[in-house]
């Protein structure tokens, strides 16, 4: 997205008023905690060339350079503590490898690694030796200044020896690292002053900070020059927007202080709940009020939990994507895909409190659109929930699932898979040939290789289409229609792009649609009734007032006054349904020209469409299609009429199969023309 050509995106720019190549500085990663968790992801960044910017929950000590340093000082007061001796070793300070570690150890395998370490400086006579002997001298050096000198000269005295300042400075955000480094002095400084105490006070009272969680603050400086990723909790993302925005560790537990073995059950209003204790009987249970209190207590903090996650989700001004990881991914699949068939709009609450991430409300609520098919084909569901609300909502989302062993390892940057490494078809031949010179097993191997699914060109297609994709069966559109199809945005611009432009012809028939599926058929239907039912939508956010202004009022209203509309209105309520959702198999050949019926095995797709409109009379349905085409003249209006009659022919098809009732009547309304036209079907 960032670097190389071949796949650039671009944001736009609202300073500059223009589009241009996304950075680094637009991205941000948000985390619902990032104690813990933050350092880790910091750090995969760091070693894949990524500038990163770190907003943590703990804050200032969580740098790395910061720790680094505190690790030094805390065995220039006492060598004898293993994790900050190896941290400063494998630190750039000293710039030992792992393998250097492990050969150290080996000179003594038992007791503390400084023994090993001043055991390997006066016994071994190469490179690695002349190191640790340095890095000895110096720490001797520092330790004997800790006893005499004062703090905030012997850090100052670190940065200067070892160049460790001059080091992070020429990093990715280096000015920033350089801005810890510094604070640090500063608070030695300050500390030395007001408490008289040397180096091991200032330790205890930094130790004393962190595990009370009181945090310093990190020291601030302006970063967006420098372009970095940047990482912070959700909570700190609050009235900040990002061109584009990653969540991350969607698959954590969600926080619920309620949770666990609690004898008291507080609640600011509902007061206190306890445990019952049976001492006779020897156990506890949970009174009544102390049960109220649990599952409200519960409910309040998964309703902060939902509001934590809509921050997140509303942070990405162009592009949202949410990440999280799941164990058993195939019974994952399943449990998200229980209420994929439910025709309520929202997921059901018992769902809802039972979840046991952020992770399981997205995929749950993702299992029910119409872009979640592969969570629907990973638990081995096929029919689609075409009928449900969300299946058919307007959001585009690209689900993919990626499944591990778990033990793949990022590698480092230094590595490329060269033709001749291992990873390589052309390594492995090589090294199997290398072990045995077994020629049949490097034949066997480059057949297995070369071999190629027969099915291939099968698999490519989509085993679902909506009617929209097999136009070419219609011959519906005309070339200049189809070009502003092509162009149409995929998803909705935001306000600021969209003010100025002119409606197109396919927004302006989705507002016609919109209306006349929500519109009251029990009203009077004159332009007053049409308008103030306008008004209610708008309202109720079926139509923003940008569609709403769409609408001709003139043309809905000429509709209700043509015998075709008063024969719809006098078999309304119970003989109309309006915007039927249906789905037929239809050979994948005759979906798909490019495959010949040989190579389409008699698979079927999946197609799908929505009939605008039916009357349902004894003797069968009265189809009703409508159109907003400006068709102008008469001559353009039969030939529009012409065009749509294999999409009509269709729908009557389809009807006729799924309901076994024939249409006998199917009529083209044109809005603009206020003429209906019926199809001989």
């Amino acid at each position: 997205m960032v670097e190389g050509d071949e796949k650039p995106y671009y944001v736009y720019d609202r300073g500059r008023k223009e589009y241009r190549r996304l950075s680094y500085g637009d991205i941000a990663v948000l985390m619902r905690s990032a104690r813990g968790k933050a350092p880790y992801l910091v750090d995969i960044l760091r070693r894949m060339g990524i500038p990163v910017y770190v907003e943590l929950d703990t804050g200032y000590f969580e740098a790395t350079e910061v720790n680094v340093v505190l690790s030094l000082l805390e065995i220039i007061e006492n060598p004898r503590q293993d994790i900050p001796l190896a941290a400063v070793l494998r630190s750039p300070i000293v710039g030992l490898k792992a393998e250097d570690m492990a050969e150290i150890r080996l000179y003594k395998p038992k007791g503390d690694y400084i023994d090993a370490l001043r055991e390997g400086a006066q016994r071994g006579d190469n490179e690695l030796s002349r190191r640790i002997r340095e890095f000895l001298s110096l720490l001797e050096e520092w330790r004997t200044a800790a006893r005499r000198g004062c703090l905030h000269d012997l850090i100052l005295d670190i940065y200067r020896k070892t160049g460790y300042y001059e080091y992070v400075g020429g990093l990715p955000l280096g000015s920033q690292r350089q801005a810890n480094l510094s604070f640090l002095l500063e608070q030695a400084r300050g500390f030395e002053n007001r408490m008289g105490q040397g180096l091991t006070g200032f330790l205890q009272y930094l130790r004393r900070i962190r595990s009370g969680e009181v945090d310093l603050g990190r020291a601030q400086e302006l970063v967006a020059e420098e372009g970095a990723v940047q990482v912070m909790s959700i909570h700190k993302s609050k009235g900040l927007e990002f061109p584009v925005v990653f969540v991350a560790d969607l698959g954590g537990p969600l926080h619920q202080k309620s949770k666990g073995e609690r004898d008291i059950m507080v609640h600011r209003r509902l007061g206190l709940g306890f445990m019952v204790v049976d001492p006779e009987r020897g156990y506890k249970y949970p009174s009544l009020p102390y049960s109220c209190i649990e599952f409200i207590n519960k409910r309040e903090e998964l309703a902060e939990e939902l509001r934590i996650l809509y921050v997140a989700a509303t942070r990405a001004r162009e592009k949202l994507i949410l990440v999280g990881s799941a164990g058993d991914l195939e019974a994952k699949s399943r449990n998200w895909c229980d209420h994929i068939f439910c025709e309520e709009w929202e997921l059901p609450n018992y769902f809802l409190t039972g979840a046991a991430s952020m992770l399981d409300w997205v995929c749950a609520a993702l299992a029910r659109h119409g872009s979640g098919e592969p969570i629907r084909r990973h638990a081995g569901i096929e029919d689609p929930p075409s009928f449900a609300p969300a299946y058919n909502d307007c959001s585009r989302w690209k689900i993919t699932l990626w499944e591990t062993d778990g033990g793949e390892r990022l590698p480092e940057p230094e590595e490329t898979a060269d033709a001749k490494t291992p990873g390589s078809f052309e390594g492995l031949v090589q090294k199997v040939g290398e072990m045995d010179r077994n020629e049949d097993l490097a034949k066997e191997i480059k057949r297995i290789m070369d071999w190629k699914y027969p099915y291939e060109k099968l698999s490519e297609k989509a085993a679902k289409a909506a009617l929209r994709d097999i136009k070419y069966r219609f011959n519906v559109w005309e070339e200049e229609d189809v070009e502003e199809i092509a162009l149409l945005p995929l998803i909705k611009k935001p306000a600021f792009l969209d003010e100025e432009r002119e409606a197109s012809a396919v927004e302006r028939g989705t507002a016609y649609h919109s209306v006349l599926q929500h519109l009251d058929l029990m009203g009077k239907l004159d332009e007053k009734d049409i308008a103030l039912q306008i008004e209610e939508m708008v309202e109720q956010e079926i139509l923003s007032p940008q569609e709403a202004s769409l609408v001709k009022l003139e043309k809905i209203a000429a509709f209700f006054r043509t015998p075709l509309g008063k024969r719809l209105l006098a078999r309304f309520p119970s003989g109309v349904s309006r915007e039927v959702p249906f789905t037929l198999g239809l050979p994948a050949c005759e979906v798909y020209p490019d495959l010949s019926p040989e190579e389409s095995l008699g698979e079927k797709v999946l197609v799908q469409g929505i009939i605008d409109c039916l009357i349902e009379e004894e003797d069968g349905f009265v189809l009703i299609d409508f159109k907003s085409d400006d068709v102008g003249t008469v001559e353009k209006l039969k030939k529009r009429a012409e065009e749509y009659r294999p999409q009509i022919a269709f729908y009557a098809e389809a009807l006729k199969k799924i309901w076994n009732k024939p249409v006998k009547e199917a009529y083209l309304y044109f809005l603009s023309a206020e003429e209906a036209v019926e199809i001989k079907v």
